[in-house]
């Protein structure tokens, strides 16, 4: 081992001024400020050790050993560390803990938020605290910023961020200059990243979703959680909660309806949350959106079995009322409810394909706001190739 470190030591050249990886970092975060430190831009740091690869392309803190192994060993000489320490800190480790062992096929990792890309732009902001990215030379990001679950500092009990506060636009430290020097600042307008001040009630604490985002980061750290008075492995912990996201969004949508009146008869209001306009996955939803709906699944959460089963019954729920897709699968720490719910065997219907059925209103305002956000996200990445030009 000892040998092939040294050689590895010899194949590429130390940074002149050294740049640690702290054990909260992500690598997209160090190696921004590596680049920085060197006095030279990003691209050109990644395009002198690792030539052979377009690394901004990819979502740096995925990982690259699924595309070249030999990356990760160069990064972690870099930053005077071991390679095995260096894995850990990846996004790809975290989807092997969490049981995504086919992930590296995956566009997107489940619980993390993506990183949608043209090039090496991104059309969503890395998220941020302001308060811990106030000071120059302390500033990093977080890998656990990358979480769906994380929603606010734990240090500062505030929200997190995705855009710059002056310009507004998606915060991308990948496309900093030299001259920043720091990685608190906006690449577009220049400014040094700073929390809003015309609406503060905005960072402020949910007391539901935060619940949710200890919760989930305890059972990450445990491998394991509990659910409906069980101990239950970690994955299955998620996937319970990822079926409770669910039904909220369908209570939320038809609220006079079979959920919507269910979880009223919870005590939750579906009447306090907005629908998420574009109807996207969670991981996709813009943080105000997650913000509510975990908070109104962690409450679900809180719910014992006989509670379910009794309102369930009351609602005239039934096995089928859950399975709301083809191919549904019910979580297994939902079964213990779900077996005890009557089924309806229901005919099926014939299809009639030369029937042209209009889509429902709310359909087609979700398809227009995922198109005015692509639009949107357009227009932003027009504007920034521009601004670089110039």
């Amino acid at each position: 081992m000892q040998k092939q470190e040294s050689l590895q030591s010899n194949r590429i050249k130390p940074l002149t001024i050294k740049t640690p990886l702290y054990y909260d970092e992500s690598i997209s975060s160090w190696l921004i400020r590596a680049a920085l430190n060197q006095g030279c831009d990003i691209l050109t740091f990644t395009q002198f050790y690792w030539p052979d690869y377009r690394l901004w392309t990819y979502d740096v803190d995925k990982g690259f050993n699924h595309i070249d192994g030999q990356v990760h060993k160069d990064m972690a000489i870099l930053a005077d560390m071991h390679y095995r320490a260096f894995n850990s800190k990846t996004l790809m480790s975290f989807a092997e803990r969490m049981g995504l062992s086919d992930s590296s096929k995956q566009i997107n990792i489940p619980w993390t938020q993506p990183l949608t890309k043209r090039n090496r732009r991104a059309l969503l902001g890395y998220q941020y605290c302001p308060l811990c990215m106030h000071s120059d030379k302390e500033a990093r990001l977080k890998l656990s910023w990358r979480f769906t679950w994380t929603l606010y500092c734990v240090q500062h009990q505030i929200r997190l961020q995705s855009t710059c506060t002056q310009c507004e636009q998606p915060y991308q430290p990948q496309l900093l200059e030299a001259n920043m020097r720091y990685i608190n600042h906006c690449h577009s307008c220049k400014s040094k990243l700073a929390q809003a001040t015309d609406n503060q009630s905005s960072y402020l604490l949910d007391d539901y979703s935060y619940k949710f985002q200890r919760m989930a980061s305890q059972v990450y750290v445990d491998g394991f959680g509990y659910a409906l008075g069980k101990k239950i492995p970690m994955q299955d912990w998620f996937e319970l909660i990822s079926f409770y996201v669910n039904i909220v969004r369908r209570a939320v949508s038809k609220p006079d309806y079979m959920f919507g009146k269910l979880l009223n008869s919870f005590g939750i209001n579906t009447a306090t949350i907005t629908p998420p306009k574009t109807g996207l996955r969670l991981d996709q939803l813009p943080i105000d959106e997650r913000i509510e709906l975990l908070g109104f699944a962690i409450r679900l959460n809180d719910i014992d079995v006989s509670t379910w089963i009794r309102k369930c019954e009351e609602m005239h729920v039934t096995q089928n009322s859950f399975n709301w897709s083809k191919g549904m699968l019910i979580p297994e720490a939902f079964k213990p409810i779900y077996e005890q719910l009557p089924f309806t065997k229901v005919q099926e219907r014939k299809s009639n394909k030369n029937l042209n059925t209009p889509r429902a209103p709310e359909s087609v305002m979700k398809l227009w706001e995922r198109l005015k956000r692509k639009t949107e996200m357009r227009e932003l990445y027009d504007q920034d190739r521009l601004n670089y030009k110039e």
